[in-house]
């Protein structure tokens, strides 16, 4: 069983994959770990450029499963001790992705990056800022840039179970409620060199939505128990 899981989402990556998974590889390299590409109904050619190596493994999904779902089923198949994810697109080092594991590995807490130096569209920055915002007053999480990547912890502490972008708040809600400080890593995004992001305008309203709905259909209440 490797000491670390490395879970990579990819959705039409094809331009960024093989860069990403290659310059992790060469960070991690000494360690014990297993990097598991997850293809989440890509309509490119990003299910064919994952190295062929022991280190690898590769989930491909006929459909798109959700930025959530995703992750989930990369982490179906992970068998590290300490699980995490990082995004496919290459905007955040491998370096740190590095840092964010071997705290999570040696403190035994949930550990995440936190951007400091951002490429993203004025709106995508503005709807950052009022979720963090909303979840800080509203939930209590006072976590700087609560859907930054790379997060990794231990995998006894818990396993997500939202399919969408709601996942990395549903993380947060469950290591908060186990009374675990979240340890941040400080990073500088670099600008995406291909393709685009995947999210969309209506992302917020998701967010939204489920902040909302978590109180009313049980989900709250059974992360926090």
């Amino acid at each position: 069983m490797p000491d670390y899981s490395l879970v990579i989402p990819c959705y039409n990556e094809a331009a960024n994959l093989l860069n990403v998974v290659r310059e992790h590889m060469r960070a991690l390299e000494g360690l014990d770990y297993e990097i598991i590409v997850v293809d989440n109904g890509s309509t490119d050619d990003t299910h064919a450029l994952v190295l062929n190596s022991a280190r690898i493994k590769r989930v491909r999904l006929e459909q798109n499963q959700g930025y959530g779902g995703g992750i989930i089923e990369g982490l179906r198949v992970a068998s590290g001790s300490v699980v995490g994810y990082t995004c496919g697109d290459g905007q955040i080092s491998a370096e740190t992705t590095l840092r964010v594991l071997m705290l999570a590995q040696m403190y035994q807490r949930c550990a995440k990056a936190v951007r400091i130096t951002r490429y993203d569209p004025p709106l995508r920055l503005f709807q950052s800022r009022v979720y963090n915002w909303i979840f800080a007053r509203v939930l209590g999480l006072y976590v700087r840039d609560i859907n930054a990547m790379p997060k990794a912890w231990p995998r006894r502490l818990m396993m997500p179970e939202s399919r969408d972008w709601f996942i990395d708040v549903e993380l947060m809600i469950k290591i908060h409620a186990q009374g675990i400080h979240v340890m941040e890593v400080e990073t500088e995004a670099r600008p995406r060199l291909s393709g685009r992001s995947s999210t969309r305008w209506f992302t917020g309203f998701g967010y939204l939505w489920n902040a909302i709905t978590m109180h009313f259909d049980g989900r709250y209440r059974r992360w926090t128990r």
